[in-house]
């Protein structure tokens, strides 16, 4: 056997060579994984993509339909394929059109225009902040990074798109499809003050990025980071996609199997948020896994461009080692990168051959496998699909099969080496060490990454029951979202038996947004909050004002210049009043239900609840609880009906050739026998704008009300608006305010200036303004 290393006199040099540089404490470097939240193939949350992985199933199909007719459309339309062509078989994620726009305070118009990327991965890094406990506005204006791996040149595809159904939307669209805004919007959605970027190394792209943020909050940089990625493939068709010699020609990912050849493109979208260990612990925040080190290098010159260097994957897997302070002997399990091509497969296996070696005689004790054989590869996604499945791995304390591995490759000599595919699921045992693994990212411009992951020490929940009355609040931005929140508390409470109901309140009230859609209750014991649970009626919340429970609707509030603030001054007085009753609960009245039940009275009202004040000296800690159901409406540039050039040598065939009689045909045919031309249809008519107004108990409206309407509509891309919501409650800006006001004036003969409607912002005040003005010129 080889001699064991002296961890404290190796450097992180490549080729690992000796000098007396220590080691850093262990305890300095780790960082923790609090909170995540995946969207993959047939898998919509991290337990269902943790069902796909120990069930070992493959996730290749056909295009859904939806999309499919979406693109047949497309085409059609653009003549962009001429010819036949064939939609690629891949890991698709359903459901890529739609989007809660409302959520995110934009407009319809701005959501069906920015790249479906970049709207994916917004809903997807709010529930992983939610999952955290860190939801709502919890880090609002905190020193929070966001690092995105991200390949720039999928936003092209969609402009595209764009650009040739709807050119007239380009200037709305810029912003939504340039690459940086990716991780720009959620830190300007949140006003997270830490560093903000996306990282472009193609495969290794997300890895890269967890390193970097990593490594920013033990500078100093940022306090937390949220880390993530997004692939989604916009025209799936043959070609049109990259090929880049790796494709399987039958669709299947066999990676280190003989009858490898190659692998298949998939889709996903994923993120964590991470932060240090020891500030973790202190927080009480819920540790799915410990990042313990990583590292990143580059081929170099290898046998070419593209293809991998097996001593630098060594390299950099024997520096995250050094890094992480662990023995080799106890990494238990890798996840590959895993290509399943005859080249790439032997160079992956031969690296962490080389890298063992310099530690360890030891044979087949670390088991390796790839995700990519259930999902396919999803480019620059591809690692964080694998980071998703180890922290899945080590919290299960399970080791899911590598799918599709039936003949060993010729080529690997598995025997002799360190490592061995784990082709069937198992438990994960180990000699009393903790479970270790890591996991590789290789990028296809030579730039590799390696991370050491270990599971979660000391994670068991409080056990204090609730013996006090509690008090349970939940909200949303609308009744479609707050009730398939409640249905989501009452399918946990029904499937997970051993669930920790103080840390699941405690998580719920201090970790998630106030909203317009408000309910809450009072219960005494864990058995009073299942029942009550069960008893809210979804159907009709409306019905919730009885039995101990408090709904209600708050008014929109949000205006500005000049507009009734009374309701945003009631906002501000119920919370006052709450929180000096909170005050009262935490000096000695925890046993005082009425004076819970007035605190639920209040919120229901608007009150903000300064819930940290609520939970002193509580010994509670966060727990991973349902997140924000967001609403899925439909956010896509609507292909229209393909233009046809119509010739009127033959004017019948504009009407019909079998409706005219006969002599009328000729009569008309002769009457257009010298015109000779071409005539767009869709020019002939222009198509009438439709927007259903509503807001006036009469349901009538004013003709100015009716052009302002119209305008908005076209602007923002509203198909139904009340006139009393403001410009800036459906998502405008100033920018948008300038453009509408040239736009007032060209239809109404106006002369407003964009000052009156930041004072006057509903369809309502603004055209009572107008009608104003027009009155005083006549008179």
């Amino acid at each position: 056997m080889k001699k064991k290393i002296d961890f404290s006199q190796i450097s992180m040099q490549s080729g690992l060579k000796r000098n007396d540089k220590p080691v850093k404490k262990i305890s300095e470097n780790d960082i923790a994984i609090i909170g995540m939240s995946c969207r993959f193939p047939m898998s919509d949350n991290p337990d269902e993509f943790w069902s796909i992985l120990r069930n070992e199933v493959e996730c290749i199909r056909e295009l859904p339909e939806d999309r499919r007719k979406d693109v047949e459309k497309y085409l059609e339309y653009t003549d962009f394929i001429k010819g036949d062509y064939e939609f690629l078989r891949a890991g698709y994620i359903d459901e890529v059109d739609k989007f809660d726009y409302k959520f995110f305070n934009m407009t319809p118009n701005e959501a069906k225009v920015m790249d479906p990327n970049q709207r994916l991965f917004l809903e997807t890094a709010w529930k992983t902040l939610e999952d955290a406990g860190y939801g709502g506005d919890v880090l609002r204006g905190s020193r929070t990074g966001v690092y995105v791996g991200y390949k720039a040149a999928l936003s092209n595809v969609y402009q595209k798109y764009i650009a040739d159904v709807q050119p007239n939307l380009i200037p709305v669209s810029i912003f939504g499809n340039k690459p940086p805004m990716m991780a720009s919007r959620i830190s300007y959605f949140l006003d997270l003050k830490g560093p903000s970027m996306i990282i472009d190394t193609a495969c290794s792209a997300t890895l890269i990025a967890l390193h970097l943020a990593c490594s920013g909050i033990r500078r100093g940089d940022c306090d937390m980071a949220l880390v993530g990625s997004c692939k989604m493939i916009a025209i799936p068709i043959d070609g049109i996609e990259e090929n880049i010699g790796i494709e399987s020609k039958d669709c299947r990912t066999r990676t280190f199997d003989d009858n490898s050849n190659g692998t298949c493109p998939g889709e996903g979208v994923a993120s964590v948020l991470i932060k240090s260990l020891s500030k973790a612990i202190e927080d009480g925040d819920n540790i799915y896994a410990v990042i313990k080190g990583s590292a990143i290098n580059q081929d170099g010159k290898s046998i070419g461009v593209a293809v991998p260097s097996a001593d630098a994957q060594a390299d950099v897997i024997s520096k995250a080692w050094m890094d992480a302070g662990v023995d080799p002997e106890t990494v238990s399990y890798i996840e590959t990168h895993g290509t399943a091509t005859k080249l790439g497969d032997p160079i992956e296996v031969s690296g962490l051959k080389k890298a063992f070696e310099r530690f360890t005689d030891k044979k087949q004790f670390c088991a390796i496998g790839a995700v990519k054989t259930n999902i396919g590869h999803l480019d620059n996604s591809s690692s964080i699909a694998g980071l998703i499945k180890t922290i899945l791995s080590l919290k299960n304390k399970e080791i899911p099969a590598s799918i599709n591995y039936n003949v060993p490759n010729r080529n690997l000599d598995f025997i002799n080496s360190p490592v061995y595919v784990n082709y069937k699921t198992k438990p994960w045992e180990t000699d009393g060490e903790p479970r270790r693994c890591g996991i590789t990212g290789v990028g296809l411009n030579g730039t590799n990454c390696h991370v050491v992951l270990e599971e979660a020490s000391g994670q068991d929940e409080n056990q204090n029951k609730i013996t006090a009355p509690e008090i349970f609040t939940l909200s949303a931005k609308t009744e479609y979202s707050l009730k398939q929140y409640i249905k989501e508390y009452k399918k946990l409470i029904d499937d997970k038996k051993e669930i920790n109901i103080s840390n699941l309140i405690y998580t719920t009230n201090i970790g998630k947004g106030d909203y317009k859609y408000r309910i809450a209750f009072v219960f005494e014991g864990e058995e009073e909050f299942k029942k009550k649970i069960r008893e809210i009626n979804c159907f009709d919340l409306g019905k919730n004002n009885d039995n101990g429970f408090y709904f209600k609707v708050l008014e929109d509030a949000v205006t500005l210049d000049g507009t009734d603030l009374s309701q945003l001054l009631n906002f501000d007085k119920v919370s006052k009043e709450a929180n000096e009753k909170v005050k009262h609960f935490i000096i000695g009245e925890r046993e005082n239900k009425e004076l819970l039940k007035e605190i639920c009275s209040l919120y229901v009202q608007g009150a903000d609840i300064n819930w940290k004040d609520f939970y002193q000296k509580v010994d509670r800690r966060r727990i991973s609880t349902p997140t924000y159901p967001f609403e899925p409406t439909r956010c896509w540039v609507e292909v229209p009906n393909k233009k046809k050039k119509i010739n009127l040598d033959d004017f019948s065939s504009i009407l019909g050739s079998n409706i005219l009689p006969k002599d009328i045909a000729d009569e008309l045919q002769a009457v257009y026998e010298k015109c000779k031309v071409y005539i767009d249809v869709n020019e002939l008519v222009e198509e009438e704008v439709k927007v259903k107004l509503k807001g006036n108990e009469t349901d009538e409206y004013t003709e100015t009300e009716k052009v302002i309407a119209i305008i908005w509509s076209e602007m923002l891309g509203y198909e139904e608006l009340s006139i009393k919501h403001t410009l800036f409650d459906l998502g405008g800006d100033s920018v948008l305010a300038f453009k509408i006001v040239n736009k007032i004036n060209e239809k109404l003969d106006t002369t407003l200036v964009v000052v009156d409607l930041l004072k006057n912002p509903t369809i309502e005040s603004i055209s009572k303004l107008i009608d104003e003005k027009n009155i005083e010129v006549l008179s």
